[in-house]
């Protein structure tokens, strides 16, 4: 082994001279751009980028269907008020036809009832000989204008 050899293996591994490591790159600052936020408030409604045009379009829809909300229950809740009116009226309109049913029932007066049947009408209370009884042994029920069995 020559000496240059033996020098290289012993002093090999050592650094000689320090030299400048070389440059990495720097993380990147995040830098604010001024350009696209100047551009953006200057911007109107319809020159959005689609990403707030979606987003445009749904706080429309979101405060279409509140508004829609809120009139349709207005409307529920003005229904629900006329239909308690309605009750109340027809409570009102209910007693008043049980008072005035109960007035012309008190006063009926039978016997004068009877007494014009039999005077003015000729009417008679009939005897067992009108009442025709018979069997219908076909049927479980009578119509009312079927002809009677002899």
């Amino acid at each position: 082994m020559t000496t240059e050899e033996r020098y290289n293996l012993i002093y090999g591994n050592t650094a000689r001279a320090t030299e400048p490591a070389p440059e990495q790159p720097q993380p990147k600052k995040p830098q604010h751009n001024t350009k696209k936020r100047r551009r953006a408030a200057s911007q109107t409604p319809f020159e959005i980028e689609w990403k707030n045009k979606r987003t445009y379009l749904a706080v429309l829809l979101i405060a279409f269907l509140c508004l829609s909300y809120v009139y349709l229950n207005a409307g529920n809740n003005q229904m629900r008020k006329d239909i308690a009116a309605l009750k109340t009226d027809l409570n009102t309109i209910q007693i008043e036809n049980d008072d005035l049913e109960a007035k012309i029932n008190s006063e009926i007066d039978e016997t004068a009832i009877k007494k014009a049947a039999k005077e003015k009408l000729g009417m008679v209370k009939p005897s067992e000989s009108h009442i025709i009884k018979y069997s219908n042994e076909k049927n479980d029920y009578v119509r009312q204008y079927e002809s009677i069995p002899e």
